[in-house]
């Protein structure tokens, strides 16, 4: 019993494989299996990191928070009635960040390195307060000088991202 595209002896007179001899019907099951993990595996190393602003100089929060201040003072529109809160586009925002020596990184890890900060990304111009940052790593006041700190283990993905 042999099907067509069959290599001449390669099946039993049951149609079978030989015993020992990997079955095709096996392998294809496999193939979804080995694509899913490799689809999983590429979003983690790539789609699921987190854009964090730092710089090569001076890469303390205070220094982020006056710079990430005075970018949204600067480029964003005063609301009229709301001290405090301005409208802003976020490729005027990165403009401003980039012009300040700021580059951006993309991070898969929850424990960041020190000297990343995270700010506004992916949003729509709508009021933003100018005093107000997004929450930042645990990792974020630390002393960017300290001899003693330990680089973590984390792989940036993509750095530096303008």
């Amino acid at each position: 019993m042999r099907g067509p595209g069959r290599a001449e002896g390669f099946h039993g007179r049951d149609g079978c494989p030989p015993s020992g001899t990997p079955s095709a019907i096996v392998v294809d099951r496999m193939i979804p299996f080995r694509l899913g993990g490799a689809l999983v595996l590429s979003m983690l190393l790539t789609g699921c990191g987190q854009m964090y602003w730092t710089r090569s100089d001076s890469a303390t929060l205070e220094r982020f928070t006056a710079d990430h201040r005075d970018c949204l003072m600067t480029t964003g529109t005063p609301i009229q009635n709301r001290p405090g809160y301005v409208v802003i586009t976020e490729d005027n925002f990165r403009v401003c960040m980039t012009a300040r020596n700021w580059t951006r990184e993309q991070w898969t890890s929850w424990e960041v390195p020190r000297g990343r900060f995270r700010s506004l990304e992916d949003f729509t111009p709508m009021p933003i307060r100018v005093d107000e940052l997004p929450e930042q790593s645990s990792r974020a006041k630390e002393d960017v000088y300290d001899p003693l700190y330990r680089v973590p283990l984390e792989r940036c993905i993509q750095c530096p991202v303008q």
